[in-house]
């Protein structure tokens, strides 16, 4: 019951603050069993601990996202020349 007081108020803190939702917090989610992996990263089945819905959470790996970038950057400028 206390994690659900404490999204409320740092909901509301936020709206009143920055007069916009605030940004999804891991804190705001029950983890559950892996669903899917892929090669940037896994996926896991979750439940927001607010509303109670089912959700999918995609988690990526930093490190291959920095190795993408960087083979992006290669092909678009070799298509530039």
């Amino acid at each position: 019951m206390f994690e659900i007081w404490k999204i409320k108020r740092d909901i509301k803190r936020t709206v009143l603050k920055d007069e916009k939702a605030p940004d999804t917090q891991f804190d705001y989610y029950q983890l559950g069993r892996i669903i899917g992996k892929g090669s940037f990263g896994k996926v896991n089945i979750a439940i927001h601990n607010l509303t109670r819905k089912l959700v999918a959470i995609k988690s990526i790996n930093r490190n291959l996202t920095n190795v993408a970038e960087g083979k992006k950057h290669e092909l678009e400028n070799k298509f530039k020349e």
